[in-house]
This record gives C-alpha cells, sequence and structure tokens, in this order.
C-alpha cells in the first residue's frame, strides 16, 4: 500500500512538471496574455448579458471547493452500484487539488485578469489565490472524467457541467482562458491517472 502511494505521488509530481514545462514553453513562443486579455474582452462585449450576469455565478458556485461533485460522490458513495466510482472520484478530487492548488498555483504565480485591470467590476467576490490553473476547472473535469470513463451516461452531462464551470471563470473574469484551458488538460489527466491505478485497487468494492 505504501508503495502504491509513493508511486501515485511520483506520477502527479511528474504530470505537475510536464505542464509545468509546457505552459513555459508557451509563454516563451507567444505573448500569451495578450490573446488571453483580447478573448476575455470579446466574452465582455459581445456575450454579456443580464441573464448570464445571473447564471454565471451560479454555475462557477457549483465548482466552488468541488461542492457539487462532492456531494454527487458522496450519494453515490452510498449506493452499492457506484461505490467505487465514488470512492475514485474523491480521491481524484484529492489528487487534482494537490497538484493545481498546491503545488501548480504557487510555482506559477501568475497574476489574475482582475488583479491586473484592477478597473473591473466583478460580479463575485475576487479570489485570492493565484491565476494558473484554474481550480474549478481541474476539479470539474477531473470528477468528470472519472465519470465518463466508468459510467459514460453520467459522463456525458458531468463533461458539458465541467466546461460550463471552466467558461464562466472567463464571464467573471477571475481567469485568463489559458488559466481555464490548463485547468482542462489537468483535470483529464489526474481524472485518467487516478482512475488506472485506483480501479485494481479496490476490486473488492462494487463496480
Amino acid at each position: 500500500m505504501y508503495r502504491s502511494l509513493r508511486k501515485t505521488c511520483s506520477t502527479l509530481k511528474h504530470i505537475t512538471l510536464c505542464f509545468s514545462a509546457g505552459f513555459v514553453v508557451s509563454l516563451t513562443c507567444m505573448d500569451i496574455t495578450s490573446i488571453d486579455f483580447a478573448i476575455l474582452d470579446w466574452i465582455q462585449e459581445t456575450l454579456k448579458c443580464g441573464f448570464l450576469d445571473h447564471v454565471m455565478p451560479f454555475i462557477t458556485y457549483l465548482g466552488s471547493g468541488s461542492c457539487f461533485f462532492i456531494s454527487v460522490a458522496l450519494i453515490m458513495l452510498a449506493t452499492r452500484r457506484y461505490r467505487r466510482t465514488a470512492v475514485i472520484m474523491l480521491a481524484s478530487i484529492a489528487a487534482g487539488y494537490i497538484v493545481a492548488n498546491l503545488i501548480m498555483k504557487n510555482v506559477f504565480a501568475r497574476s489574475r485578469p482582475f488583479w491586473i485591470r484592477d478597473d473591473v467590476i466583478l460580479l463575485i467576490k475576487g479570489p485570492k489565490d493565484y491565476s494558473f490553473p484554474s481550480g474549478h476547472t481541474v476539479s470539474a473535469f477531473v470528477s468528470a472524467t472519472v465519470l465518463f470513463i466508468r459510467h459514460r451516461r453520467f459522463g456525458i452531462p458531468a463533461l458539458l457541467l465541467a466546461a460550463l464551470i471552466g467558461f464562466s471563470r472567463l464571464y467573471l473574469y477571475v481567469h485568463f482562458p489559458s488559466d481555464v484551458f490548463g485547468g482542462m488538460l489537468v483535470g483529464i489527466a489526474v481524472g485518467t491517472l487516478m482512475n488506472r491505478i485506483l480501479d485494481k485497487k479496490l476490486e473488492e468494492l462494487p463496480e
């Protein structure tokens, strides 16, 4: 068990390093922040409306602290059929938090868009941690990836919700598009990896 835990931690460390290296390379190849701001400004100028001003804070709330997907996992944990999936989801959410929020955010220490453009009026309370990658997006895609791999009928709507959560972070001007895109990739990678590692470890639990 200890050896398996060490192997998992080592693999997560390599994932973090790979994404970190890739992001650094992309920053050296182009002025990605300028592109990010161009996309954010297009969203504000083209899509912003009263209806979305009410809907997007609610959508983003579903991803806050992984509250929605943790609630789903806890409900599944109480059922015999989906117990193994629930355990993998909860473990994957924890792994995603470690990789994204505790490691990558502090490694990159990237400013959020509203820190740079402080004249923007936010619809939600501005987060105080760093920007890259989007933690909301990581946790949403971690959970959705596990569900998609194991139960596709649940996974497809979960992926759609994860995409909406990611978009809400752009609409609310609290993340750059590259933060959300990076969060999506990290979430998919961590969810896929954790499912592969834990599926065999939890064979005694019901599917």
